[in-house]
């Protein structure tokens, strides 16, 4: 018995040391499930007011309508603070039936600048794409800064 088992571990290690392992594979730059959920492409805001005066932000964007592989978008914001861990949601918005998706942001922290607050107000926004498809979520969208005035 010990004569096989020697046997077997002596065949095992010639077999090892003569063919040697393979090359290691490269890890790809680009996550694989990135390219499954289309990129949020030409993300663009702006500023307004609503019909009673409330501010709002308006934010609009474009993605790959040939690739059918998308669900909704979550709309994540933040207020001065970029850290990723500040970023908060603060909408979804479903793939509409035709055109391009938009959001309108007129929350209660807009607002703060018409009371007592200082005279302007960093918004940072971010779009996660989710996809159909095993639930993948693509890519982040880059980092949409927005700047209120007060008197705007």
């Amino acid at each position: 018995m010990k004569k096989v088992f020697w046997g077997c571990l002596l065949t095992v290690f010639l077999y090892l040391s003569l063919s040697g392992c393979t090359d290691p594979a490269s890890i790809p730059e680009v996550p694989q499930h990135y390219t499954y959920v289309p990129t949020v492409d030409q993300l663009q805001g702006a500023t307004s007011r609503t019909r009673s005066g409330k501010r709002q932000v308006v934010l609009t964007w474009q993605f790959d309508t040939t690739n059918s592989n998308i669900r909704s978008w979550d709309i994540k914001r933040t207020i001065t603070d970029t850290t990723e861990t500040k970023f908060l949601i603060e909408g979804s918005v479903l793939k509409p039936a035709f055109g391009y998706p938009g959001f309108v942001d007129s929350s209660d922290d807009l607002q703060f600048l018409d009371v007592t607050g200082p005279d302007s107000l960093d918004v940072y926004y971010r779009i996660f794409p989710n996809g159909n498809l095993r639930s993948y979520v693509g890519k982040r969208s880059e980092t949409l800064h927005i700047l209120l005035y007060k008197n705007n």
